[in-house]
């Protein structure tokens, strides 16, 4: 959460997950979870988004 404002706590964390889950099943696409080869430990996620905030460039679908 380097480039994030702050950490998220487990129950933001769960919201998060829940509601990537839930637009995955809407579009067939999006965010994933990432982990290590070696441990199975959770690093991050990957994929695409369609942010749903205001951006300069608005009406795009985010690499994440």
């Amino acid at each position: 959460m380097k480039y994030y404002p702050n950490t998220l706590s487990r129950e933001e964390s769960d919201a998060m997950a829940e509601k990537i889950k839930r637009l995955i099943t809407e579009r067939s696409w999006g965010l994933w979870a990432a982990e290590t080869i070696v441990d199975g430990e959770f690093i991050g996620f990957v994929g695409l988004h369609k942010p749903t905030y205001d951006l300069p460039v608005s009406r795009c679908v985010e690499i994440g």
